[in-house]
């Protein structure tokens, strides 16, 4: 008798047991550790089922790839939701980022990749970037349609130049540039009021 055909439900459910192996594999041992007789071992199950699920190692890359940026997305919603000032909620989130980055280098890692086999621009991989950065850019919004700040870049350019001064400390202290007096903690406190008081022209209105 014909085994029953999976249904949707059921092949999701093995691609994401099959994924969240691979993410413990990765995030102890990087890329390498990551082999699909690891992944198959780690998830109990026969060494040729990952091969039913991916097509190869980039193709399982692309999609931890994009678990990584859904997993910034849901970080940096609850950080902007600990506040009800729009100010404070943007704080909030630009310090998320760089502590998730600080804490998380291996998953920080998957965000800027080139391991996968996606381009920057496919649909999915997309879908997934865009959904985190407009966290950020939805509070910056909220901050403008408050009324109690004004800035001279608009909403999706500021989130931008949040974005690009946030990677820029996680980046610098990975690479253990932090060697003359500067931790990444004490630059993390200036950078949300640099970044909006200089490259953003930001300022409070009365």
């Amino acid at each position: 008798m014909p085994r029953r055909p999976l249904t949707h439900a059921e092949v999701a459910a093995t691609r994401r047991e099959l994924l969240d192996a691979a993410t413990g594999l990765y995030e102890d041992g990087g890329f390498d550790a990551m082999s699909f007789r690891a992944i198959a071992d780690a998830a109990g199950c026969s060494h040729t089922k990952p091969y039913r699920y991916f097509d190869s190692k980039a193709d399982l890359i692309d999609h931890l790839r994009i678990d990584a940026y859904d997993w910034l997305r849901d970080l940096l919603t609850v950080a902007a939701s600990t506040e009800e000032d729009p100010i404070d909620a943007l704080q909030a989130l630009s310090e998320a980022y760089v502590r998730s980055g600080v804490a998380n280098p291996r998953r920080y890692e998957l965000l800027y990749t080139d391991r996968g086999r996606m381009g920057e621009d496919e649909p999915r991989l997309m879908r997934s970037k865009l959904a985190a950065l407009a966290v950020c850019e939805n509070v910056i919004q909220a901050a403008i349609d408050d009324g109690r700040v004004t800035f001279d870049h608009d909403a999706a350019t500021t989130a931008h130049l949040l974005w690009t001064a946030g990677h820029g400390l996680v980046a610098l202290h990975t690479g253990g540039f932090f060697v003359v007096g500067r931790s990444v903690e004490q630059l993390t406190s200036t950078l949300f009021a640099s970044v909006l008081a200089g490259t953003s022209d930001f300022r409070e209105t009365s």
